[in-house]
């Protein structure tokens, strides 16, 4: 199960597909803030190990807040 779409934002720990092997459901996870670049698979689809499965780019870094620079 697809549970992101490409270019959309996503947080650390949203998950983002859910895997079945062995009968039993697992939840991959983001591992950092970012954007979907490309989602591999489609449901049903049959991965194997080190398969790429979703490509995540990093949310570049946001610009400081100016009032914490006066603190």
């Amino acid at each position: 199960e697809v549970q992101a779409r490409e270019g959309q934002a996503v947080r650390r720990g949203q998950c983002l597909l859910m895997v079945e092997a062995m009968k039993l459901q697992h939840e991959l996870c983001a591992g950092m803030d970012g954007v979907v670049r490309r989602i591999a698979v489609r449901p049903g689809d049959p991965v194997s190990p080190r398969q790429v499965l979703l490509e995540l780019d990093p949310l570049p870094p946001s610009d400081p807040d100016p009032a914490d620079a006066q603190a």
